[in-house]
Protein backbone atom coordinates (compact mmCIF):
# COMPACT_ATOMS: atom_id res chain seq x y z
CA UNK A 1 0.00 0.00 0.00
CA UNK A 2 1.14 3.02 -0.85
CA UNK A 3 1.17 6.38 1.55
CA UNK A 4 2.61 9.69 2.22
CA UNK A 5 4.78 10.55 5.33
CA UNK A 6 3.33 13.76 6.87
CA UNK A 7 0.71 14.26 9.37
CA UNK A 8 -2.88 13.51 8.17
CA UNK A 9 -4.33 16.39 9.85
CA UNK A 10 -2.52 19.60 11.34
CA UNK A 11 -5.84 21.29 12.70
CA UNK A 12 -5.56 21.56 16.53
CA UNK A 13 -9.19 20.66 17.38
CA UNK A 14 -9.04 16.85 18.03
CA UNK A 15 -11.96 14.87 20.00
CA UNK A 16 -11.83 11.50 20.65
CA UNK A 17 -13.59 9.06 18.19
CA UNK A 18 -13.87 5.76 19.93
CA UNK A 19 -14.65 4.99 23.62
CA UNK A 20 -13.37 1.48 23.30
CA UNK A 21 -11.23 -0.42 21.64
CA UNK A 22 -9.02 1.68 18.98
CA UNK A 23 -9.23 4.71 21.50
CA UNK A 24 -6.06 6.38 19.41
CA UNK A 25 -8.40 7.14 17.08
CA UNK A 26 -9.07 10.87 16.97
CA UNK A 27 -11.79 13.24 15.12
CA UNK A 28 -10.62 16.75 13.74
CA UNK A 29 -13.86 19.51 14.71
CA UNK A 30 -12.45 21.14 11.51
CA UNK A 31 -12.44 18.82 8.50
CA UNK A 32 -13.80 15.78 10.21
CA UNK A 33 -11.17 13.09 9.57
CA UNK A 34 -10.82 10.55 12.03
CA UNK A 35 -7.27 9.64 12.43
CA UNK A 36 -4.86 7.66 15.04
CA UNK A 37 -2.95 9.53 16.97
CA UNK A 38 0.05 9.80 17.85
CA UNK A 39 0.11 8.82 13.98
CA UNK A 40 2.36 5.36 13.40
CA UNK A 41 5.76 6.72 11.77
CA UNK A 42 6.56 5.90 8.23
CA UNK A 43 9.07 3.23 9.64
CA UNK A 44 6.66 1.83 11.90
CA UNK A 45 4.46 1.67 8.55
CA UNK A 46 7.24 -0.37 6.52
CA UNK A 47 7.80 -2.79 8.54
CA UNK A 48 4.04 -3.67 9.10
CA UNK A 49 4.05 -3.94 5.23
CA UNK A 50 6.78 -5.78 4.59
CA UNK A 51 5.66 -8.96 7.30
CA UNK A 52 2.50 -8.51 5.34
CA UNK A 53 3.34 -8.83 1.95
CA UNK A 54 5.33 -12.18 1.93
CA UNK A 55 5.50 -14.41 -0.96
CA UNK A 56 3.66 -16.83 1.07
CA UNK A 57 1.13 -14.56 2.34
CA UNK A 58 0.45 -13.09 -0.49
CA UNK A 59 0.16 -16.93 -2.28
CA UNK A 60 -2.48 -17.65 0.50
CA UNK A 61 -4.58 -14.54 0.49
CA UNK A 62 -3.54 -13.85 3.93
CA UNK A 63 -2.25 -10.13 3.25
CA UNK A 64 -5.20 -8.32 5.11
CA UNK A 65 -4.53 -5.79 2.55
CA UNK A 66 -6.30 -6.17 -0.58
CA UNK A 67 -9.71 -6.85 -1.53
CA UNK A 68 -10.54 -10.29 -2.39
CA UNK A 69 -11.16 -11.85 -5.74
CA UNK A 70 -14.67 -11.67 -6.02
CA UNK A 71 -14.86 -7.93 -4.73
CA UNK A 72 -11.98 -6.79 -7.61
CA UNK A 73 -13.90 -8.75 -10.20
CA UNK A 74 -16.81 -6.67 -9.60
CA UNK A 75 -14.17 -3.57 -9.93
CA UNK A 76 -12.60 -4.31 -12.84
CA UNK A 77 -16.30 -5.42 -14.40
CA UNK A 78 -17.68 -1.87 -13.32
CA UNK A 79 -14.56 0.04 -14.63
CA UNK A 80 -14.20 -1.43 -18.07
CA UNK A 81 -18.35 -1.01 -18.71
CA UNK A 82 -18.74 2.56 -16.92
CA UNK A 83 -15.68 4.45 -16.32
CA UNK A 84 -13.19 3.59 -19.10
CA UNK A 85 -13.27 4.30 -23.04
CA UNK A 86 -11.10 2.49 -25.68
CA UNK A 87 -7.72 3.61 -25.41
CA UNK A 88 -7.30 5.45 -21.84
CA UNK A 89 -4.59 4.53 -19.78
CA UNK A 90 -5.39 3.73 -16.06
CA UNK A 91 -3.01 3.69 -13.11
CA UNK A 92 -3.96 1.94 -9.90
CA UNK A 93 -2.58 3.27 -7.11
CA UNK A 94 -1.76 1.14 -4.33
CA UNK A 95 -1.85 -2.18 -6.14
CA UNK A 96 -0.45 -4.23 -4.01
CA UNK A 97 0.36 -7.61 -5.70
CA UNK A 98 -1.25 -6.61 -8.59
CA UNK A 99 -4.58 -8.80 -8.54
CA UNK A 100 -6.44 -6.00 -10.20
CA UNK A 101 -3.98 -4.71 -12.77
CA UNK A 102 -3.80 -8.49 -13.85
CA UNK A 103 -7.87 -8.84 -14.31
CA UNK A 104 -8.23 -5.15 -16.28
CA UNK A 105 -5.12 -6.08 -18.27
CA UNK A 106 -7.23 -9.43 -19.33
CA UNK A 107 -10.12 -7.22 -20.34
CA UNK A 108 -7.75 -5.21 -22.69
CA UNK A 109 -7.26 -2.03 -20.40
CA UNK A 110 -3.74 -0.32 -20.81
CA UNK A 111 -3.19 -0.51 -17.37
CA UNK A 112 0.27 0.39 -15.01
CA UNK A 113 0.18 0.03 -11.24
CA UNK A 114 2.07 1.90 -8.41
CA UNK A 115 3.07 0.25 -5.05
CA UNK A 116 5.35 1.30 -2.29
CA UNK A 117 6.00 -2.39 -0.76
CA UNK A 118 9.39 -3.62 -2.32
CA UNK A 119 7.45 -7.20 -1.67
CA UNK A 120 4.58 -6.75 -3.68
CA UNK A 121 6.73 -5.22 -6.57
CA UNK A 122 8.53 -8.67 -6.42
CA UNK A 123 5.47 -10.67 -6.57
CA UNK A 124 4.07 -8.54 -9.72
CA UNK A 125 7.13 -8.96 -11.68
CA UNK A 126 8.31 -12.38 -10.40
CA UNK A 127 4.29 -14.23 -10.34
CA UNK A 128 2.74 -11.65 -12.86
CA UNK A 129 5.18 -10.83 -15.06
CA UNK A 130 4.94 -7.08 -14.77
CA UNK A 131 6.70 -4.61 -13.33
CA UNK A 132 4.97 -1.60 -11.40
CA UNK A 133 6.22 2.00 -10.18
CA UNK A 134 8.25 2.55 -6.83
CA UNK A 135 7.34 6.15 -6.55
CA UNK A 136 4.72 8.72 -8.50
CA UNK A 137 7.57 10.56 -9.54
CA UNK A 138 8.24 7.59 -12.21
CA UNK A 139 4.45 8.37 -13.39
CA UNK A 140 4.83 11.32 -16.06
CA UNK A 141 2.64 14.42 -15.26
CA UNK A 142 -0.91 14.91 -16.87
CA UNK A 143 0.06 11.14 -18.39
CA UNK A 144 -3.25 8.87 -17.33
CA UNK A 145 -7.09 8.67 -17.71
CA UNK A 146 -8.29 7.29 -14.98
CA UNK A 147 -6.33 6.41 -11.79
CA UNK A 148 -7.51 4.32 -9.07
CA UNK A 149 -7.54 3.95 -5.24
CA UNK A 150 -9.22 1.31 -4.12
CA UNK A 151 -8.75 0.69 -0.39
CA UNK A 152 -5.61 2.84 -0.26
CA UNK A 153 -7.01 6.45 1.05
CA UNK A 154 -7.33 4.82 4.53
CA UNK A 155 -3.55 3.74 4.81
CA UNK A 156 -2.37 7.19 3.92
CA UNK A 157 -0.53 9.25 6.79
CA UNK A 158 -1.20 12.76 4.29
CA UNK A 159 -4.23 11.84 2.18
CA UNK A 160 -4.20 15.45 1.29
CA UNK A 161 -0.67 16.17 0.13
CA UNK A 162 -1.06 12.65 -1.86
CA UNK A 163 -4.19 13.55 -3.54
CA UNK A 164 -2.58 16.67 -5.15
CA UNK A 165 0.18 14.88 -5.80
CA UNK A 166 -2.14 12.29 -7.67
CA UNK A 167 -4.36 15.00 -9.59
CA UNK A 168 -0.98 15.83 -11.85
CA UNK A 169 -0.92 12.19 -12.91
CA UNK A 170 -4.33 12.88 -14.61
CA UNK A 171 -4.95 14.71 -18.07
CA UNK A 172 -7.54 17.81 -17.73
CA UNK A 173 -10.86 15.87 -17.58
CA UNK A 174 -9.54 12.64 -15.88
CA UNK A 175 -11.22 11.04 -12.75
CA UNK A 176 -10.05 9.23 -9.92
CA UNK A 177 -11.81 5.95 -8.39
CA UNK A 178 -11.69 6.13 -4.76
CA UNK A 179 -13.12 3.60 -2.12
CA UNK A 180 -12.49 3.34 1.32
CA UNK A 181 -14.17 1.75 4.45
CA UNK A 182 -17.16 3.80 5.86
CA UNK A 183 -17.07 4.83 9.47
CA UNK A 184 -20.33 5.77 9.99
CA UNK A 185 -21.51 1.90 8.28
CA UNK A 186 -23.88 -0.10 10.30
CA UNK A 187 -21.13 -2.64 11.28
CA UNK A 188 -18.69 0.54 12.29
CA UNK A 189 -21.77 1.75 14.43
CA UNK A 190 -21.97 -1.43 15.97
CA UNK A 191 -19.04 -2.43 16.54
CA UNK A 192 -17.16 0.79 17.47
CA UNK A 193 -13.48 0.75 18.24
CA UNK A 194 -13.77 -3.08 17.97
CA UNK A 195 -15.00 -2.54 14.52
CA UNK A 196 -12.61 -4.77 12.15
CA UNK A 197 -11.24 -1.66 9.69
CA UNK A 198 -10.49 0.26 12.58
CA UNK A 199 -8.49 -2.32 14.45
CA UNK A 200 -5.99 -2.70 11.55
CA UNK A 201 -2.98 -0.48 12.70
CA UNK A 202 -1.97 0.22 9.12
CA UNK A 203 -5.03 1.87 8.85
CA UNK A 204 -4.68 5.17 10.22
CA UNK A 205 -7.34 7.59 8.41
CA UNK A 206 -11.28 6.83 8.95
CA UNK A 207 -13.58 8.64 6.42
CA UNK A 208 -17.36 9.31 5.95
CA UNK A 209 -19.11 10.58 3.09
CA UNK A 210 -18.28 14.28 3.92
CA UNK A 211 -15.11 14.21 5.48
CA UNK A 212 -14.12 12.10 1.77
CA UNK A 213 -16.34 14.73 -0.18
CA UNK A 214 -14.73 17.05 1.26
CA UNK A 215 -10.93 16.31 1.11
CA UNK A 216 -11.64 15.62 -2.66
CA UNK A 217 -12.94 19.53 -3.42
CA UNK A 218 -10.19 20.73 -1.00
CA UNK A 219 -7.45 18.48 -3.29
CA UNK A 220 -9.04 20.14 -6.94
CA UNK A 221 -11.39 17.32 -7.43
CA UNK A 222 -14.46 18.25 -8.79
CA UNK A 223 -17.26 17.42 -9.94
CA UNK A 224 -18.06 14.73 -7.65
CA UNK A 225 -19.93 11.65 -7.86
CA UNK A 226 -20.53 9.44 -5.10
CA UNK A 227 -22.04 5.98 -6.14
CA UNK A 228 -24.32 5.31 -3.44
CA UNK A 229 -24.34 1.72 -4.36
CA UNK A 230 -21.67 0.17 -4.54
CA UNK A 231 -20.26 -1.64 -7.73
CA UNK A 232 -19.91 -4.88 -5.65
CA UNK A 233 -22.80 -6.99 -4.90
CA UNK A 234 -23.14 -10.02 -3.64
CA UNK A 235 -25.10 -12.86 -5.12
CA UNK A 236 -28.59 -14.07 -3.57
CA UNK A 237 -31.71 -11.65 -3.73
CA UNK A 238 -31.71 -11.79 0.73
CA UNK A 239 -27.93 -10.48 0.76
CA UNK A 240 -28.79 -7.78 -2.37
CA UNK A 241 -31.64 -6.43 -0.58
CA UNK A 242 -30.29 -6.14 2.90
CA UNK A 243 -26.92 -4.18 0.89
CA UNK A 244 -28.99 -1.99 -1.09
CA UNK A 245 -31.52 -0.94 1.94
CA UNK A 246 -28.29 -0.49 3.84
CA UNK A 247 -26.45 1.97 0.62
CA UNK A 248 -29.81 3.59 0.91
CA UNK A 249 -29.75 4.55 3.98
CA UNK A 250 -25.79 5.62 4.02
CA UNK A 251 -24.56 2.59 6.22
CA UNK A 252 -23.04 0.02 3.86
CA UNK A 253 -19.65 -0.98 4.94
CA UNK A 254 -17.76 0.83 1.84
CA UNK A 255 -17.68 4.36 0.20
CA UNK A 256 -17.45 4.87 -3.88
CA UNK A 257 -16.31 8.23 -5.38
CA UNK A 258 -15.77 9.13 -8.74
CA UNK A 259 -13.98 12.37 -8.69
CA UNK A 260 -12.84 14.41 -12.16
CA UNK A 261 -9.87 16.59 -12.50
CA UNK A 262 -11.16 20.07 -14.21
CA UNK A 263 -7.30 20.56 -15.08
Amino acid sequence: MSRSVKPACLHPRLLPWFDRGETDFQRCADCGLVLRVPMPTAAQLDAIYAALYGGEQIRSGRTNQESGSFALEQYANHLVAHELKPGMRLLDYGCGSGALLEMLRQRGVDAIGLETSAGARAFCREQRGFDVHAALDEVAPASVDLITMIEVIEHLIDPHAVLEQVRTRLKPGGRLFVTTPNRRSLRARLDGGHWREATKKFHVVLFDDSSLARLLEATGFGPLRHLRYSPVQRPGAARWLFSRAQQALGLAGTLCFVAGNPG
